[in-house]
């Protein structure tokens, strides 16, 4: 399992959230095309990145990136309690063709408030991790650098008052990092929290019947009608699992919908 961990200077100008991020990406590039799973490996640690600054269950983060060949999805969430770990970042995502639209970076932040917090810019080039950093300039108005270190990526982001030799010194460890605690050297940084970071769809039977109600009784009966003893078959573009749904089992879910 990835872990994440999150650090702040001895005087509270710098946070510093780092993913390590090989297991993840053992898993994307499994589930992932071989020509997008380069791209898709940095979405899913973006995302990975973002979700270990959730505060709470049940909040999550969805990065969509758009380039001239692909789109490429990642959303992660945040568990207080995994297992062995007393906390853990999930990430899923999946890679579709671009279809003509515009090179865009979208991040939604859903922290269980009323609407979801969403920004969408135009790439400012071709470097996944300087579209992230500008994304925090123009949304939560933070200087913030996103990068990596071989397999694990971090975000530094100066928080407001910091001084410029924080700043400098900042920008010159990460110019000759070898791993990331040299990032905040000689800052005298504290480690807040940190735990594991994995790959994890959340995909179930159950939410797959929900799905195929969610079609209306024309639908359905129509899969029934045109079925001819074949299972339907609904596949989870997260994870790849398939789900497999009899002629006797599509009209159980259609009488539950005429009940509704």
């Amino acid at each position: 399992m990835g872990k994440f961990s999150r650090y702040i200077t001895s005087d509270g100008s710098a946070v510093l959230c780092a993913v390590k991020c090989a297991d993840i990406f053992a898993e994307v590039k499994r589930l992932t095309p071989a020509g997008d799973g380069a791209a898709m490996c940095e979405v899913a640690a973006a995302a990975a990145v973002l979700g270990c600054m959730l505060k709470a269950e049940r909040q999550s983060v969805t990065l969509r990136y758009t380039d001239a060949k692909r789109t490429c999805v990642a959303v992660s969430d945040f568990a207080r309690y995994d297992g062995e770990n007393e906390a853990a970042v999930h990430v899923k995502c999946y890679v579709s063709e671009s279809g003509g639209r515009e090179p865009t970076l979208s991040v939604v932040r859903d922290l269980g408030l009323k609407e979801p917090h969403v920004t969408v810019m135009p790439l400012v080039n071709g470097n996944f991790c300087d579209n992230v950093s500008v994304y925090f300039h123009v949304s939560e108005q933070i200087r913030a650098v996103f990068s990596h270190i071989g397999d694990t990526y971090f975000l530094v982001q100066l928080l407001p008052g910091a001084a410029d030799g924080v700043i400098t010194a900042i920008e010159n460890n990460i110019k000759t990092a070898e791993i990331t605690e040299d990032i905040l050297k000689d800052l005298s940084p504290e480690e807040l929290d940190g735990g594991g970071a994995v790959y994890k769809c959340d995909c179930s039977r159950e939410r797959t019947e929900k799905m195929l109600i969610s079609l209306g009784k024309t639908e359905l009966e129509k899969l029934v009608k045109e079925q001819n003893g074949i299972p339907v078959e609904a596949k989870c573009h997260f994870c790849d699992k398939v789900y497999r749904f009899n002629t006797a089992e599509l009209k159980l879910l259609l009488s539950e919908l005429s009940e509704l």
